[in-house]
């Protein structure tokens, strides 16, 4: 419930085409995410949430290597500048 209603102030505030949602999200399944998309649904303008797509993060399970990597990146370059 508390995951869509902060999508649904989410949506209210910045009216986004589109919300990103990161791995453990997406771990816990539709048991989890289902109730929170009908909440966002009842809460939420409805014009504003039927623009708006839910979407699973493109990195996955990986966004922790690709931060880190990232991260040592940019300690490098500070390191060398």
């Amino acid at each position: 419930r508390y995951l869509g209603r902060g999508l649904a102030a989410i949506v209210a505030l910045l009216n986004p085409e589109l919300i990103v949602l990161g791995p453990l999200s997406w771990r816990l399944g539709r048991r989890w995410l289902d109730p929170a998309m009908r909440v966002l649904q009842t809460e939420a303008l409805s014009s504003a949430a039927e623009i708006c797509r839910i979407e699973p993060a493109a990195l996955r399970e990986s966004i922790g290597d690709h931060a880190a990597i990232a991260v040592a990146l940019d300690r490098l370059d500070t390191a060398a500048g």
